[in-house]
């Protein structure tokens, strides 16, 4: 059993908020815990005990809840950097402008994605791959834009992912994306385009472009908020936040208003809350953007994330294990380590019977095929 601190100050209890968002929207009305890595494994139970410093009779409330922390996902990007050489804005002379570095600045591919790994599903780590550098030779000054489609000056850069994915052979688990320099002159149009499963954004806009044109690349549709053209009809009504509600623009565009992220959200880096009453989820056209309940769970077991289930108890760290002092333990190791050995039965219906626990100390001895791996001589068991 591991025993957590909450990371931030005395909460003050309320026996009753005027209104849900009062507790929910509020951080300081919250407990919350940083769980470490290692201890995060299979089945979870979660216990928390809250008490009050008063004296008094229901001063103190406990409540549990198991969660699967099976799942481990990456994002993996392969980002093909495209400068400019053609025209300037005013279609009088020619500039040049190379293409964005891949890491190192705020105007990177991989600051492009931070984004992305802070909403997406996956583990902090990203994996980012340089296919290299081209230019794009159009300006983006295409005022004939239909509802969430593309300008058609992105086609010819959109061919230019479609061409360094298949010269990297297409490979599966990689998002292949055109990270596209922020001075290509722009007068109309997108700031980034998805098209025929390939993507490309300017390599600026917070990020947020990045999420959406990838969001694409992973099947997710157009939430239902802005003139985004098709929407994903899929996408649910989180009453009391959506009421079903479409209006017609201007220019006779259908307009969405129903894209809320379901609950509130909470940006773990910095402690920022998304009100689901007015933040949108990124795959719409609205804002402020987060990812919405619906969203998070398209993404889990998605093939381009390159999911896997991690056996209960590897905790990710199959050449080691923890004593309990936070300190990893080499599994060949002729240490003894302290363990708890369960014995019992689980019926058809699920119903646990427990025989007997027993504390002991052990050595760690690891298998595999009939071979002991724990010393440097292998031997076949009989």
């Amino acid at each position: 059993m591991t025993t957590l601190a909450a990371v931030n100050a005395l909460v003050t209890a309320e026996e009753h908020f005027p209104i849900h968002r009062s507790e929910r929207g509020d951080i300081d009305a919250t407990l919350n815990f940083t769980i470490p890595a290692n201890v995060m494994t299979g089945l979870l139970r979660l216990t928390a005990r809250v008490s009050s410093t008063a004296r008094c009779a229901g001063d103190q409330a406990i409540a549990s809840v198991t969660i699967d922390v099976n799942l481990q996902q990456q994002l993996q990007v392969a980002a093909l950097r495209i400068g400019y050489d053609g025209p300037n804005a005013a279609g009088n002379a020619n500039v040049q402008f190379p293409a964005p570095p891949l890491n190192g600045a705020a105007s990177s591919a991989a600051a492009a994605c931070d984004f992305a790994l802070t909403i997406y599903p996956v583990s902090s780590n990203l994996n980012l791959r340089d296919l290299g550098t081209v230019d794009a030779h159009a300006r983006l000054d295409d005022p004939a834009i239909p509802a969430g489609g593309c300008d058609a000056n992105w086609l010819p850069i959109i061919g230019l992912v479609a061409n360094a994915r298949t010269n990297d052979g297409n490979q599966p688990g990689w998002i292949y994306f055109g990270f596209v320099t922020n001075n290509i002159p722009i007068t109309h149009g997108n700031t980034g385009c998805a098209s025929g499963g390939n993507a490309a954004a300017l390599v600026g806009g917070a990020g947020t472009v990045f999420a959406h044109e990838a969001g694409h690349q992973m099947s997710l549709g157009h939430a239902p908020c802005g003139v985004v053209g098709e929407v994903n009809s899929r996408y649910p009504l989180y009453e009391p936040y959506d009421m079903g509600i479409t209006t017609v623009n201007a220019d006779g565009d259908t307009e969405y208003h129903d894209a809320s992220i379901g609950e509130y959200g909470l940006d773990i880096n910095n402690g920022a809350i998304f009100d689901p009453l007015v933040c949108e989820d990124f795959m719409s056209y609205c804002g402020p953007p987060w990812v919405s309940l619906y969203s998070h769970d398209r993404l889990c077991n998605n093939l381009t994330l390159n999911p896997i289930t991690l056996p209960t108890g590897a905790s990710g760290a199959m050449a080691g294990m923890d004593d309990g002092s936070g300190t990893s333990k080499d599994a060949g190791s002729n240490e003894p380590h302290p363990r708890i050995t369960i014995t019992g039965h689980v019926d058809a219906e699920g119903k646990v019977s427990v025989f007997s626990v027993a504390r002991m100390k052990v050595l760690r001895r690891l298998r595999w095929q009939g071979y002991d791996l724990r010393g440097a001589t292998r031997r076949r068991e009989r």
